[in-house]
């Protein structure tokens, strides 16, 4: 099937990846846009990991082109993809539950002052708590630790640090797990926000009610390879339940 990635922010053509005798992606062709939430789900062992791996620079492909807004590109490193824009918002949320908010918030990125490199905690605590609140996240002190924090404040904490870091693809893994409903709608809201500031979200998860909630798009993957790649508006929530239970040999 002919795609259209004419507002593409990243364009997969023939994509594979091999580990040793283990094929893990298949000729993976698909797309992410900007403005769109992209619900990526499958099986485990389906290849979602590998796949997004491939984006952060973690995982060379064995074949296949990358375009990022047009232009053929090989990510090269973490680095090299969160210079562009693009970061993975892991289960584990890469923050230090003895360090503050705004220490996590910056997190080796500290601003400082004066000529002596001293840390500008003024900046830190009060641009951290400004940017987390312009995700619907109110919190009255900075200098508290994360690890009083609950876990949807926490995940809000590590999505919006990319955002104030310029993200323009934000991968989150499995981003509503463990969480309370309460908790659940908070993440699931900061999602939506980050679709009206038109930023490119990968929602990868099994929870495939959750990403109805805020998904534009549905990609399934089965044993590395794209079985669906369907609008939601053309989709049943049991399409892609079944298409997920049934995989590619059905």
């Amino acid at each position: 099937m002919k795609q259209d990635f004419e507002k593409s922010i990243i364009s997969i053509q023939n994509l594979n990846k091999d580990f040793g005798p283990i094929n893990a992606l298949n000729k993976i062709n698909c797309k992410i846009n900007e403005g769109e939430v992209l619900g990526l789900v499958g099986d485990n062992g389906a290849g979602k990991s590998t796949l997004v791996k491939i984006l952060a620079g973690v995982y060379p492909p064995t074949s296949g082109s990358i375009l990022y807004n047009g232009n053929s590109i090989k990510f090269k490193d973490p680095s090299h993809s969160r210079s562009l824009g693009i970061e993975i918002v892991y289960q584990d949320l890469g923050l230090v539950d003895i360090m503050n908010i705004g220490r996590n918030f910056f997190l080796g990125k500290e601003p400082t002052k004066t000529a002596f490199k001293l840390l500008d905690f003024k900046k830190i605590f009060g641009e951290s708590l400004t940017s987390i609140s312009k995700l619907g996240i109110h919190l009255n002190d900075a200098e508290q630790n994360v690890g009083k924090l609950s876990g949807g404040q926490k995940k809000s904490i590590a999505i919006s640090r990319s955002l104030y870091f310029g993200v323009k693809v934000l991968m989150l893994d499995e981003p509503t797990a463990a969480l309370s409903v309460k908790e659940t709608e908070t993440v699931l809201n900061v999602i939506k926000d980050l679709k009206k500031l038109g930023i490119a979200v990968v929602f990868i998860t099994h929870n495939i009610h959750h990403a109805f909630d805020v998904c534009d798009r549905f990609i399934v993957l089965s044993s590395g390879e794209v079985i669906l790649d369907e609008n939601k508006s053309k989709l049943e929530i049991n399409d892609i339940i079944n298409s997920v239970v049934k995989g590619k040999n059905e």
